[in-house]
């Protein structure tokens, strides 16, 4: 949904390897941890390098990054809005629900 050429995601990568590093794990093994398990989140918690209680901090920690240069997208509200007002929604997310608000 980001439009700014994936420097969200990138922002987001280098928020994980920034974390992972705190754990003790190196940019390189998270992101073959992603590659393994799909997250890097879901390798952390299956390689029991973080626990449950620790997943909830992760996802908060790694999502705090600099929004700014995502600009309102009137076509994809337009879309969403007609959606809205056909069906329930849900938003299904790998992050925090603070992320997803945004």
């Amino acid at each position: 949904l980001y439009q700014n050429g994936w420097a969200t995601a990138r922002r987001i990568t280098q928020s994980i390897g920034a974390y992972t590093a705190t754990l003790g794990v190196s940019k390189d093994r998270a992101y073959q941890l992603y590659k393994e398990h799909g997250t890097c989140l879901k390798g952390l918690l299956v390689e029991r390098i973080l626990d449950e209680a620790g997943a909830e901090e992760f996802l908060t920690e790694v999502h705090k990054i600099d929004y700014s240069e995502i600009e309102p997208d009137a076509r994809l509200r337009e879309v969403l809005s007609a959606v809205l007002g056909v069906a329930p929604c849900w938003v299904f997310t790998a992050s925090a629900s603070e992320h997803a608000a945004r």
